[in-house]
């Protein structure tokens, strides 16, 4: 039996936090939820350190699952 050398793709889930301003003046938790997504994007990082960077391929944000909104945390719905 000869041994291959094998390359393997796994997805990884982890999470980032951002942290930035906006007018939810007047907003349901569910518009704020929505409009932190919409708005998020702007400022989420995925870039990698040098030392894992050669071990993670593309690497994207996907859901939110957390939110406080001054100090207040919002209970996130399946919908959101």
């Amino acid at each position: 039996m000869s041994r291959a050398n094998i390359i393997a793709t796994f997805a990884v889930y982890a999470g980032t936090t951002v942290e930035f301003e906006l007018d939810v003046e007047g907003m349901t938790d569910q518009e704020i939820a929505e409009a932190v997504e919409a708005a998020s994007g702007d400022h989420i990082d995925t870039r990698l350190c040098h030392q894992c960077a050669h071990n993670v391929v593309d690497p994207e944000a996907q859901e939110l699952t957390g939110l406080t909104v001054d100090g207040r945390d919002i209970e996130l719905t399946e919908e959101d």
